[in-house]
């Protein structure tokens, strides 16, 4: 049996800028994680004994207006930074091995992360964004879409591809941005595999 690897990334549109808008992001982030931690540290010097000549129920709510929120606020904050700087600057790499499939998630050309890997058996679907059977399975509650396209790119251009992917008991539609001739591997690589009947 012939051995099959094919490798593509999805690329951003805008490198220069989306690594400069990265940059900020991942800098606002630590600041505000910094500013909780600061938060908590004036908080234990803060003069507070006015707190405890109240009733309890007075103390508690205050102290959770006073500390408590502003301290939640703060590391959500560096969550919600956290997001968008993943979102700011993030490419997808394909790789077919074999009957072996698997998508990774590449933040600022640095970080790696795997977003899923399945095996060609498990593909159900095969077809172009925005057709008719595309549309069909965008209307399934049950289906779980993962848009693999990288920063800048628009996520429902036509001349991209999406898979659907029984993997355990969840169902997937997964948009790429690979070449017709990515796709045309994986149709190859598996007798199951279904193309969609308005394929193009």
């Amino acid at each position: 049996m012939k051995e099959i690897y094919l490798e593509e990334t999805s690329k951003v549109v805008n490198e220069e800028t989306s690594v400069k808008i990265y940059k900020i992001l991942t800098v606002l982030k630590y600041l505000s994680y910094v500013l909780s931690g600061v938060w908590i540290y004036v908080c234990l010097f803060f003069d507070i004994e006015f707190v405890y000549e109240v009733h309890i129920l007075v103390s508690v709510i205050v102290i959770f207006v006073v500390v408590v929120i502003p301290f939640a606020l703060f590391i959500l904050l560096g969550l919600f930074l956290n997001y968008l700087s993943k979102k700011a600057f993030s490419e997808y790499d394909y790789i077919q091995s074999n009957e072996i499939f698997t998508i990774s998630r590449i933040t600022n050309n640095s970080k790696r992360k795997q977003i899923i890997k399945f095996s060609n058996v498990e593909i159900e679907k095969i077809g172009k964004v925005r057709s008719e059977t595309y549309e069909a399975y965008l209307s399934i509650k049950k289906v779980k879409i993962l848009n693999t396209i990288a920063t800048g790119k628009k996520p429902n251009d036509k001349n991209l591809y999406y898979l659907v992917v029984n993997k355990a008991e969840e169902k997937f539609l997964i948009k790429l941005d690979v070449t017709y001739s990515f796709i045309k591997s994986i149709t190859l690589a598996s007798s199951n595999l279904l193309l969609e009947k308005d394929f193009k």
